[in-house]
C-alpha cells in the first residue's frame, strides 16, 4: 500500500478550493434561484382622509417575491385609481426606488361622500397590484349650494322673497360642511334689481337660511340675479318678477326635458330645458328637484346631477317646475335606470 504524501494533499485541497471559486465566480447561481419581484404591497395605510385634501398618512408601496420579502433593483412607477366614483386629488404616481423597492407617494388625496369606504388599487405593470380601504371625511368648504331659491312675492316692492333663500357650505365631494357655524352670507342683485330687507344670513351646521330677504325690480320682462357670497365662495340664481305691485300671470303646461347621461357612480345625469305649453308668461329660472328612490336629494336642484356612492342601486329621478311671483307649474317626473358602480 502506497502512502500519499501529507504535502501533496494540502496542494490538491488548495487547488480544488481556487477551481471552486474560479466556478463561483464565473457561473453564478441561476436567475431562476434569485428573488423575482411579483407583487405590491401595501406597507403604509394612506389614512386621515378628510374629502379634496391630501391624506395625513401618505401610503408607502413595497415591491415583494412570492415569499413576502422586499425586492430591490426593480424600477417602475405606481400608480393609484379609485372606486365608487371617488375622485382622486393631487398627485396620483410615485416611483420605485430601486434601492429599496419602495414607492412613496407625496401630495395624494381623495374627494368623495363622508361615510363611504372607498378602495384603493395601486398598481405597476407585470405585479398583483395592492388595495387599501378608506373612508372620508367632510372636508372643508369649497363652494356654495342654494339649497332653496328665493322668489318674490308679488305685490308692492319691494316684495318678500318667498320662500327664503337657502344656502349651503359644500366641500370638493358635495358633502354639506357642518361643522361650518359661523359664517355669514350676504346677498346682492344685478340685472336692474335691488336687494334691501334682511340681506345676510349665518351658517347654523353649514347651512345659512335667509328671513326677512326683499328684493325691488324695474320691469316685468327682465331677468334678474341674486347672488350670494361668504369670502371667495358665491353662488347665483336667477328670477323674475313683475313690477308696479301686478304679478305676471302663472305658468301653465309644462312637459319635462328628456334625461340623459348614464346611470353609473361617478357620471352626471342631466335634463334637457322643459317645454310651456303656455306662452306669455315669463318664469323664474327652471326649478330642478332630483330624487333618490323617490325622496329628495338635499341641494340637488340644477339641471344636472352627479350620481355618488349614495346613489348606487337606487333609481333617480328629477321633476321640472317652472314658476313667477303668481304661481308655479311642475313637470312629471323621468327617471334613470337603477345606477350602477363604475368598473374598477
Amino acid at each position: 500500500m502506497k502512502i500519499v504524501k501529507s504535502s501533496f494533499i494540502k496542494t490538491f485541497l488548495t487547488a480544488v478550493g481556487s477551481l471552486s471559486l474560479v466556478i463561483a465566480l464565473v457561473c453564478p447561481v441561476p436567475s431562476a434561484f434569485a428573488s423575482t419581484a411579483t407583487k405590491l404591497v401595501v406597507t403604509t395605510s394612506a389614512a386621515t382622509a378628510a374629502s379634496g385634501a391630501a391624506f395625513g398618512t401618505q401610503p408607502v408601496i413595497t415591491v415583494e417575491d412570492a415569499s413576502s420579502a422586499t425586492v430591490t433593483g426593480v424600477g417602475g412607477t405606481v400608480s393609484v385609481r379609485v372606486n365608487l366614483g371617488g375622485q382622486l386629488v393631487g398627485t396620483t404616481t410615485a416611483a420605485i426606488n430601486s434601492a429599496t423597492g419602495i414607492a412613496t407617494f407625496s401630495g395624494l388625496g381623495l374627494s368623495g361622500t363622508a361615510g363611504t369606504s372607498y378602495q384603493l388599487t395601486f398598481s405597476v405593470g407585470g405585479l398583483t397590484s395592492a388595495t387599501q380601504n378608506i373612508t372620508p371625511t367632510i372636508g372643508v368648504a369649497t363652494s356654495l349650494a342654494i339649497t332653496t331659491y328665493g322668489v318674490p312675492a308679488g305685490g308692492t316692492q319691494p316684495a318678500t322673497l318667498s320662500p327664503q333663500p337657502v344656502i349651503t357650505f359644500k366641500d370638493s365631494g358635495n358633502n354639506t360642511v357642518t361643522s361650518n357655524s359661523s359664517s355669514v352670507v350676504t346677498a346682492s342683485a344685478a340685472g336692474g334689481a335691488s336687494v334691501a330687507g334682511t340681506t345676510t344670513a349665518t351658517a347654523s351646521s353649514g347651512v345659512a337660511t335667509f328671513s326677512g330677504l326683499k328684493a325691488t325690480t324695474s320691469s316685468n320682462t327682465t331677468g334678474y340675479t341674486l347672488t350670494f357670497t361668504s369670502g371667495s365662495l358665491s353662488a347665483t340664481q336667477n328670477f323674475y318678477r313683475g313690477s308696479g305691485g301686478t304679478s305676471a300671470q302663472a305658468p301653465a303646461g309644462i312637459t319635462s326635458g328628456a334625461l340623459s347621461g348614464t346611470a353609473t357612480v361617478g357620471n352626471s345625469l342631466s335634463v334637457a330645458t322643459p317645454t310651456l305649453t303656455t306662452a306669455g308668461r315669463p318664469v323664474t329660472e327652471d326649478y330642478y328637484q332630483w330624487s333618490r328612490a323617490g325622496t329628495p336629494i338635499t341641494g340637488a336642484i340644477s339641471n344636472s346631477y352627479a350620481l355618488t356612492a349614495s346613489d348606487l342601486g337606487s333609481v333617480i329621478s328629477v321633476v321640472t317646475t317652472a314658476r313667477n311671483a303668481s304661481g308655479s307649474v311642475a313637470s312629471s317626473a323621468v327617471s334613470s335606470a337603477a345606477v350602477t358602480s363604475a368598473p374598477d
